[in-house]
């Protein structure tokens, strides 16, 4: 797989809809700021 289907998939799994932005350094930094939300209450 490509990091940008990796990155489409953890996108479906985060927001529970397709990506609508083809930036991969953007989704990138997107979910990592997701994530991190998730772990720091």
């Amino acid at each position: 797989m490509s990091e940008m289907e990796v990155l489409t998939a953890r996108w479906i799994e985060a927001t529970g809809e397709p990506p609508v932005i083809a930036d991969v350094d953007l989704m990138r930094s997107l979910l990592e700021e997701h994530s991190s939300d998730e772990t720091n209450p």
